[in-house]
């Protein structure tokens, strides 16, 4: 079985792209006039989430989408409109602009596992971590205690229920947590795992075999030499047969230390890792790699170079989407894939060459990718305007011929950046980050879209988050349809709330 966990950044994805890949679907949001006039998501988007009935989740740090208040976390209809239904009322809130939504999970029971860094969820003690309902209140019945002492950046389910979450924390609920912690369905900790991390844990992968699969910055794993790839064993200890042998360097001249943001196994049971890495000291900065289930490194996958954008000194991809073929999507923050212009998107093939490039003049970073089944790809992110004809605030939705499909509506969207969303199985979206209105609707830190891209009024989390400068980085769905949220906040919907709630 395929598993793809994705931390806080990147978006989209395809399937059979033909033509023209990369045009813009002007029929997605319409009404959006561009950015500066208050349409779409007011700040970037980091998260989404499909839901089954086809709205999407978004989370990041906007707090309006369409002008409407919802603050770091919204659903929109499939058209792009915010879904009202979904209302998180104040959102997230807790640390003024760091706040924001980083991860999602959607439940099998429809709730939502909103993580990322804020303090409250619509007014209620919430430390980084909440569950909401299919609606957008608040679970009480998910009980987080004091959360995490910082951020969470991202979350994995296991087949028992159980949640890992990741982060640059170092406690959970009073618990000793080094950047990483499995916690019960209910929101308490799990004493019967323990591991630790030197730094933060970006992308966890759960696996059938219950091994789990970290990445992150880190070069250290529960005291092992581990740089920045690790597999864990069900009780968290190392998995000392994965070696994955990247280099034990951090390049400062580059300005940030290499990382992984994305782990994928594929059903052949290799590795598909993504984001800015390095084999050798000095070696050529890689962005996308294939590893052997022993985490030798699998030559037969074709290690492109990135050009980096002319402002930065590195290349990264930050979302990474298998197609139903064996390809892939990937999108991030780069000019080139192997040679080709793919500004930001591209489509690759099994053996790592490129199938289709988006060589679209584009303005942004592209964070959270969902692809749907009519083939187009909603992509949402930091955007500013795309193919130089439309301006878009944070999320766009792309035809199957690189056109704007400008059926989908966002209108004006989340008022701030999102970081994290979640797909129900009604395809409803929980959206969460740093946004306090969502369509010109109060939703602080986490919102719910029908899958047109409108707000989701059903969905209320009430006050959310307590104040702009907090975040959901990350949220998850369980099976009853309540929804996780962790991140950076103290209360959530007037509720005290140590970075992680749990919302009805």
């Amino acid at each position: 079985m395929k598993k793809l966990f994705t931390l806080v950044f990147c978006f989209m994805l395809m399937h059979g792209l033909i033509a023209q890949p990369g045009k813009l679907d002007l029929n997605f949001n319409p009404g959006d006039l561009g950015f500066g006039h208050g349409d779409g998501a007011d700040n970037w988007i980091g998260a989404m989430v499909e839901l089954p009935d086809g709205k999407i989740l978004i989370g990041g740090a906007f707090t309006t989408y369409n002008g409407v208040a919802r603050n770091r976390i919204a659903r929109i209809n499939p058209d792009g409109s915010l879904d009202h239904t979904f209302d998180p009322g104040n959102g997230f809130d807790g640390y003024f602009s760091q706040t924001a939504v980083f991860a999602m999970e959607m439940l099998e029971n429809g709730k939502i596992l909103v993580a990322g860094y804020f303090s409250q969820y619509n007014n209620q003690a919430a430390n980084n971590l909440v569950r909401l309902h299919p609606d957008g209140s608040l679970d009480t019945e998910f009980d987080a205690g004091a959360g995490t002492d910082q951020r969470i950046q991202a979350i994995a389910l296991q087949p028992d229920g159980k949640i890992l979450i990741g982060g640059i924390f170092t406690s959970y609920d009073g618990h000793s947590a080094g950047r990483m912690a499995r916690i019960h369905p209910d929101g308490s900790f799990d004493d019967s795992f323990s591991t630790s991390f030197n730094s933060a844990v970006l992308a966890i992968l759960s696996q059938a075999d219950g091994k789990i699969m970290v990445g992150g910055r880190f070069l250290y794993a529960a005291d092992t030499d581990n740089h920045r790839l690790a597999r864990l064993m069900p009780d968290g200890s190392i998995d000392l047969s994965f070696n994955a042998n990247f280099s034990n360097q951090s390049i400062y001249w580059w300005f940030e230390e290499p990382s992984v943001s994305n782990i994928y196994q594929t059903e052949d049971d290799k590795y598909l890792v993504a984001g800015r890495m390095h084999i050798t000291l000095w070696d050529t900065i890689y962005s996308l790699m294939r590893f052997h289930h022993d985490g030798s490194l699998d030559e037969d996958f074709n290690m492109a170079y990135m050009q980096p954008k002319i402002s930065n000194l590195y290349s990264y991809v930050w979302a990474l989407r298998p197609l139903q073929d064996g390809r892939l999507i990937i999108g991030g923050d780069f000019l080139s894939y192997d040679g080709v212009p793919s500004n930001g998107l591209a489509i690759i093939n099994e053996d790592g060459t490129i199938h289709a490039s988006f060589n679209k003049d584009f303005s942004g970073c592209f964070y959270a990718l969902v692809y749907q089944e009519s083939e187009k790809i909603v992509a949402a992110g930091d955007i500013k305007h795309y193919d130089n004809t439309f301006t878009s605030q944070n999320i766009i939705r792309i035809n199957s011929d690189s056109s704007l499909d400008l059926t989908f509506n966002p209108g004006t969207a989340a008022n701030s950046h999102v970081y994290s969303s979640a797909v129900q199985n009604d395809d409803k979206i929980i959206i969460a980050g740093s946004f306090h209105q969502y369509d010109g609707v109060l939703r602080k830190g986490i919102a719910r879209l029908y899958p047109d891209g409108s707000l989701d009024q059903t969905f209320d989390p009430g006050n959310g988050l307590n104040t702009t400068m907090e975040i959901i980085y990350t949220v998850a769905l369980q099976n009853d349809g309540k929804v996780l949220a962790g991140g950076q906040f103290i209360g959530f919907d007037d509720y005290p709330a140590k970075h992680l709630v749990r919302l009805n």
